[in-house]
């Protein structure tokens, strides 16, 4: 009898304990499909609090080396649930936190002088994929290096204009590829 017991509070607690943390809502296919790394550093770093996965592409994330470490890196279509606009999560092997691109997180230089302006909203994006890291031609805005540190995602906007966002080593940067 004092085992039965002992098992069913056992049981009991890890039920509440699992129900307490897990942000997930298991409701969307996106959320039985991400890699059980990304949802756990999604979980730890409280990103689920301010964002929901997105599921208007396929794929919802992507795989790759962004950082340029030799270990995988995901990035995963989110929705701000304040504002509704969307926005890429990035999750490097390395780093413990989760950086939001748009949405509500860190914005985009895109063009260059009077022309430019920061990008906080993906919702026009209806294509991406991993790029492999390649030698980026130009300084970009403000004269910043353009050096890819790892591959890059390209965002698109189908028979419309594309763009590399990449990590320097310090912060994203997008380099415009076409119109």
């Amino acid at each position: 009898m004092h085992l039965m017991r002992t098992m069913l509070l056992t049981s009991l607690l890890l039920l509440t304990t699992i129900s307490a943390t897990a942000q997930f809502k298991y409701d969307k296919p996106a959320d039985w499909n991400l890699p059980d790394t990304a949802r756990v550093r999604l979980e730890k770093a409280g990103t689920l609090a301010h964002y929901d996965l997105a599921d208007n592409l396929n794929p919802f994330y992507l795989r790759g080396d962004f950082d340029g470490d030799g270990k995988p890196d995901y990035a995963i279509l989110v929705i701000s649930k304040d504002t509704k606009k969307r926005g890429i999560a990035v999750i490097k092997s390395l780093t413990a936190g989760v950086e939001v691109l748009g949405a509500g997180g860190a914005k985009l230089r895109v063009g260059t002088g009077s022309d430019s302006y920061l990008l906080d909203d993906f919702d026009w994006m209806d294509e991406w994929y991993v790029e492999r890291k390649q030698k980026v031609s130009e300084e970009l805005s403000s004269g910043v290096a353009a050096t890819m540190r790892g591959e890059g995602i390209v965002v698109a906007k189908s028979e419309s204009a594309s763009a590399l966002v990449f990590w320097n080593g310090k912060r994203w940067l997008w380099k415009q590829m076409g119109d």
